[in-house]
């Protein structure tokens, strides 16, 4: 059966920090080997040993950083809509498991000013019989066209 539309996600930002952190990572990484193989004499031992701290610490914070930001580019996989059940990734949710979709405006407020919007995006909601909700942002998918597609495609497996 061919898919009625398909989906792939946008260029996130996950993606950018991905890549952002696995060179930071690396060089990091790099330098802290560095500073350890450095011979120097007596009076430069703290100084040397608190920057291979220092380079140790970020080095695990941005290995991290990559670490679930690649997890999470992984996560984002294409939707497919076919005319009984809709795929996300590898897994497959027909329309009898489905009990809601909706979409909703995410707006990120500043603290100082709550009337001014720093940051907003579209949330697209596909809510399951058994409790499980699926959630797709504007960040990493054209929701509204996601959202058109499905709701048609639901729409029409009910008047079945």
């Amino acid at each position: 059966m061919d898919p009625i539309a398909v989906f792939e996600p946008v260029y996130s930002s996950n993606s950018f920090w991905l890549y952002t952190g696995l060179v930071l990572s690396l060089l990091l990484w790099i330098g802290f080997a560095a500073v350890l193989a450095q011979k120097s004499d007596r009076s430069q031992y703290q100084r040397r040993m608190l920057l291979a701290l220092l380079l140790f610490l970020a080095g695990i914070t941005f290995s991290g950083m990559t670490l679930f930001s690649g997890w999470a580019v992984l996560r984002t996989g294409k939707v497919s809509i076919y005319a009984d059940y809709m795929e996300h990734g590898s897994k497959r949710y027909g329309y009898d498991q489905i009990q809601q979709v909706y979409m909703q405006d995410d707006r990120q407020t500043s603290m100082i000013n709550p009337n001014l919007v720093k940051k907003q995006s579209q949330l697209l909601f596909v809510e399951l019989k058994a409790g499980k909700l699926i959630v797709f942002s504007s960040e990493d998918y054209e929701t509204s066209r996601i959202f058109d597609a499905v709701r048609n495609a639901f729409e029409a497996y009910r008047k079945q």
